[in-house]
């Protein structure tokens, strides 16, 4: 069967539409959070604090994930004893031996509301040469908008397109 014309060019609009809406399977990044859909799902969100901002001369030290409304530490790894410690939601600890700005810790989130926002801190120890410690605080605000998400994930299964798309905020 033969699709019409304009209903292929609806389709293609709506694909163009869904794309200037969405991060399809990407990140944001500020400081050294990052953010994104977990692995495709739609539902679940991830959200990182990673040393990769650091200095070239810096050592990772410590870092603490939590969220700034309660102060509850989510997730936290201490390099010096290779010790990663997560409370009361699914986390986890990337540690890296060679350069331990590349560590990272994250969170899954899925309790979030549709259109709903949760704020993030994470505190970051370092030192820097000379043994200078550098203590750091990064804010980050988490946004849910799974909805397009899940609009265009469909899009692309329907269409067997590819689109990258992005988000201007």
């Amino acid at each position: 069967m033969e699709v019409p014309a304009s209903s292929a060019a609806v389709n293609a609009v709506w694909l163009l539409v869904a794309c200037f809406l969405v991060l399809l399977e990407g990140t944001f990044t500020t400081n050294g959070f990052s953010s994104g859909i977990f692995h495709g799902m739609a539902t679940i969100l991830q959200v990182q604090c990673s040393g990769e901002t650091l200095d070239a001369d810096e050592n990772l030290l410590s870092m603490a994930l939590y969220t700034l409304a309660d102060e509850v530490v989510v997730v936290s790894v201490d390099l010096s004893s290779q010790e990663c410690t997560t409370r009361g939601a699914f986390s986890a600890c990337i540690i890296d031996k060679q350069d331990s700005r590349r560590t990272a810790i994250r969170t899954l989130v899925q309790d979030l509301p549709q259109d709903g926002s949760r704020e993030y801190g994470c505190d970051v120890t370092s030192v820097k040469p000379g043994g200078r410690t550098r203590i750091q605080t990064w804010s980050y605000t988490l946004h849910n908008e799974s909805m397009y998400m899940a609009f265009v994930v469909q899009c692309l299964r329907n269409n067997g397109s590819v689109c990258l798309c992005f988000t201007i905020t």
